[in-house]
């Protein structure tokens, strides 16, 4: 083997593995609080040998084992030489695979991704689709049921899965479905413990073509505003859906919905005015993000994210739809979380970590699960 390609491939190989533990040093450090984490690290000055090229002094390391936070390292920021962390950054590591993260699909809709996928029951989407990681565990799932055709299959999950939970409601383009006996049935269905919100309910006014019947404006708002008020009768927390139709979502909101009620926005896509404009007016309202945010074109979105505070951000996948990238056009389903929090955290330049223990802290907050 030529020894000069086995110079570069080797010098190659150190780069990369260089970049994963500078990668490695942020999230585990920079951005997380005092005193959690064992860690030693070893970080060495940088020196020229006698042929001037750079290279590590090992006669003076840097010694920390991390209780005192970021103000005990040596900073080391996005301009630094990525040579100036070395291969052997990390001694007495306790490996990040060691860490449990855990979170909830607070929106998705799991008998319509068991039916696109194939899979007959939720053990077998659970173990062959969604559970890919040990490290990275699945709490719970709100399968929210917006239709008729899905009521019944989630009722039946929600009462034999012991952590899914439903919300029900009519969705704003099948207001045609909503009936007295509809809301004699979803009255009902509320009455059951895993029923967690109503929902999800709204306005959708975005042009589908006149090939599709989806209900008009007139018909959703006047649905919209028999939902919320049997919500707020009966205590129940609202899921929100609203598309390009800001002004009117917000004055109906207004107006039935008392300022203290808890409701997520689900979904979010809309502009940063709104939403900021939603959460001055409810204290306890929520966003939901989707895989939409890793889509190559939703850069509005992304500052929305950047701009809103995490604590007032939920994480979804609205499965069956909206898969993330790389796998945009695929099924949804609650397997894809993770790649949302990896966007989330790198729009925030934050840890992933913090990202899935302040969104499960919200998902209590605001659905108790």
């Amino acid at each position: 083997m030529d020894p000069t390609q086995n110079d570069k491939e080797k010098k190659k190989k150190t780069r990369t593995e260089t970049g994963l533990l500078r990668t490695y040093y942020f999230e585990l450090f920079v951005n997380l609080p005092a005193g959690r984490y064992e860690y030693k690290f070893i970080i060495y000055d940088r020196k020229q040998d006698e042929t001037g090229r750079w290279c590590y002094d090992q006669s003076k390391p840097h010694c920390s084992d991390g209780q005192g936070g970021r103000n005990n390292l040596i900073e080391i920021t996005d301009n630094s030489p990525i040579e100036q962390i070395p291969d052997a950054l990390l001694l007495n590591e306790r490996s990040r695979e060691d860490e449990i993260y855990h979170y909830v699909d607070t929106h998705c809709n799991i008998p319509n991704i068991m039916k696109a996928i194939g899979k007959e029951d939720w053990n077998s989407l659970y173990h062959d689709v969604i559970s890919k990681d040990d490290n990275i565990v699945l709490d719970a799932v709100i399968s929210v049921a917006s239709d008729t055709d899905s009521r019944l299959g989630t009722l039946q999950l929600i009462n034999s899965v012991p952590n899914i939970y439903g919300g029900f409601g009519i969705h704003p383009l099948y207001a045609k479905e909503y009936n007295p006996q509809t809301e004699i049935d979803l009255i009902q269905i509320m009455e059951n413990p895993k029923t967690i919100a109503w929902g999800e309910i709204g306005l959708d006014y975005h042009e589908f073509g006149p090939q599709f019947s989806y209900a008009k404006p007139e018909l959703q708002k006047s649905v919209f505003i028999s939902q919320m008020k049997n919500a707020i009768n009966l205590k129940k927390p609202i899921i929100i859906h609203t598309r390009e139709a800001e002004e009117e979502t917000f004055n109906l909101m207004k107006e039935y919905i008392p300022n203290d009620w808890k409701i997520d926005v689900h979904c979010y896509t809309d502009s940063l005015d709104f939403a900021l404009k939603l959460l001055k007016e409810w204290e306890n309202l929520y966003l939901g993000f989707s895989g939409v945010i890793t889509f190559k074109s939703a850069h509005q979105l992304r500052q929305v994210v950047q701009s809103v505070p995490l604590e007032k951000l939920l994480i979804e996948t609205d499965g069956p739809f909206l898969a993330p990238e790389p796998f945009r056009g695929k099924t949804g389903h609650p397997g894809y979380i993770p790649l949302i929090v990896s966007k989330i955290a790198e729009i925030k330049s934050l840890p992933p970590s913090t990202i899935y223990e302040t969104t499960r802290i919200n998902t209590r907050s605001i659905f108790g699960v």
